[in-house]
C-alpha cells in the first residue's frame, strides 16, 4: 500500500500514472504499483533519517556545553546514530530496488518482452560500442532513442553510484560508518552518517571521506533523481498528469461463503487513520463498500 494523497500532494508519478491511463496496458498498470510501493519504501525511511536526526541532535546538545570550545571537528556515537545508519541502510536498499522496478516499468510500458531486468544490464548493453555489422539487440529497438539516452543519463549521473553504495553495504561492509556533528555557534546544527567517496575500492580500511558525502541528502537526490527519470521519460511520450488513486489489494484473496454475514477488510487511507473503507458481505453473498471519515468537517 501506498499513501495516494501523501504522492498526490508532492506531485509524485503523476505523468507516470497518465501514462499508464493512455497506454491501457496492464503488464505497465500492474507495474506502476510496484513502483508506487516501493517509493514509499524510500519515503519510509527517509522520513524516519528525518526524525532520528533530530532526536539524535537534541540528544547531543544536551551535552555540548562538555565539548572543547571551537572544536574543528566532532564524531558522535550513540544507538540513535546507530537508527541513522539502520534506517539509510534499508533507504539504499529500497532505492536500489527502486532503480530496477523502474527499468522493468518502461520495458513494460515499451512492450519489450526480453530486456535484462537489471538497469545496469541494460545500461551496459545499451552503452557498449557495437562492432562494425553488429545488429542490435531486438529489444532494444522497441526502446525509442530518447528513452534510452534518458535511461543512461540517470545511470551515470547518479544511478551507478546508488548502486555501488548499496553493493558495498550488501555484499562488502557496513557501508555506513562515520558519524559527524556538525558545530554552530556553540550548538550542534546537524548530525551526519558520512558516506566514502571511493565505494568501487570496496574496502572499509582504503575508504576516504575528503568531499562530505551526506548520506541522509545523497539517498534523498537519488530518490529524487530516479523519480524525476521517469517522469521526463512519460512526459516525452505525451503523457498528461493524472493524480494516483488510492488502491485495494488483497492479496490472498478473500474467500466468501455462502450464509456468513460479516465484515471481510478494513482499509485505512491517510496516516491519522481517519478516512477508510469497511468491505462487507451478507448472508446472499453479495458484496457492499462503505467509506467513513472521523475526521472533524
Amino acid at each position: 500500500m501506498y499513501l495516494a494523497e501523501v504522492m498526490n500532494g508532492r506531485g509524485l508519478y503523476q505523468h507516470a500514472s497518465g501514462w499508464t491511463d493512455k497506454l491501457g496496458s496492464t503488464a505497465a498498470t500492474n507495474q506502476l504499483q510496484v513502483i508506487l510501493r516501493r517509493a514509499h519504501q524510500v519515503m519510509y525511511h527517509l522520513q524516519n533519517l528525518g526524525t532520528c536526526e533530530a532526536a539524535a541532535r537534541a540528544q547531543f546538545n544536551t551535552h555540548v556545553s562538555r565539548v572543547t570550545p571551537n572544536a574543528p571537528t566532532l564524531y558522535g556515537s550513540s544507538p540513535l546514530v546507530e537508527c541513522l545508519v539502520i534506517e539509510l541502510s534499508e533507504a539504499f536498499a529500497a532505492l536500489r530496488i527502486l532503480q530496477n522496478e523502474s527499468w522493468q516499468f518502461l520495458t513494460a510500458a515499451f512492450g519489450v518482452l526480453d530486456a535484462p531486468p537489471s538497469m545496469r544490464d541494460a545500461f551496459k548493453a545499451m552503452s557498449r560500442p557495437r562492432r562494425q555489422g553488429e545488429k542490435r539487440a531486438r529489444w532494444m529497438a522497441r526502446v525509442p532513442q530518447e528513452a534510452a539516452q534518458a535511461v543512461m543519463a540517470y545511470w551515470r549521473s547518479c544511478g551507478e553510484l546508488v548502486a555501488t553504495y548499496r553493493d558495498v553495504d550488501q555484499h562488502h561492509d557496513i557501508l555506513a560508518r562515520g558519524c559527524k556533528l556538525i558545530l554552530a555557534d556553540g550548538r550542534i546544527s546537524k548530525v551526519v552518517i558520512w558516506l566514502p567517496d571511493n565505494p568501487t575500492v570496496v574496502s572499509a580500511r582504503r575508504f576516504t571521506y575528503e568531499t562530505d558525502v551526506d548520506g541522509a541528502a545523497f539517498v534523498q537526490s537519488g530518490f529524487e533523481a530516479t523519480h524525476v527519470m521517469l517522469e521526463d521519460i512519460a512526459k516525452a511520450q505525451g503523457a498528461g498528469a493524472k493524480p494516483l488513486a488510492a488502491t485495494i489489494d488483497l492479496q490472498p484473496a478473500i474467500r466468501h461463503e455462502p450464509g456468513v454475514n460479516r465484515s471481510t477488510a478494513l482499509f485505512l487511507w491517510d496516516r491519522p487513520g481517519e478516512k477508510g473503507l469497511l468491505l462487507g458481505q451478507d448472508a446472499e453473498m453479495h458484496v457492499t463498500l462503505a467509506s467513513f471519515s472521523t475526521a472533524p468537517p
